[in-house]
């Protein structure tokens, strides 16, 4: 992955990347989609629906962190100083 260092171009570290950040969250999706048409009497799959759509959230979120100046905001918890 840090071959991009000696050839001078991040090509294949941003395909590694874009290709694992897709892969994970079309499959978080379609978790998320496969449950969320449940009965809601049905307590335990509530639960499932809640649990995958905050485990989709989550990294929605997490992504969007690292990938913006969010990621470096004075006041969170990830902030450091450099």
């Amino acid at each position: 992955m840090t071959d991009w260092v000696e050839t001078g171009s991040p090509k294949e570290l941003v395909k590694f990347l874009n290709d694992s950040i897709r892969n994970r969250l079309h499959s978080l999706y379609m978790n998320v989609n496969s449950k969320k048409n449940f009965n809601p009497n049905n307590i335990d799959a509530r639960r499932q629906y809640v649990n995958a759509y905050v485990q989709y959230v989550h990294f929605v979120e997490k992504v969007y962190q690292l990938t913006t100046d969010d990621a470096h905001s004075e006041g969170t918890e990830d902030s450091h100083s450099h």
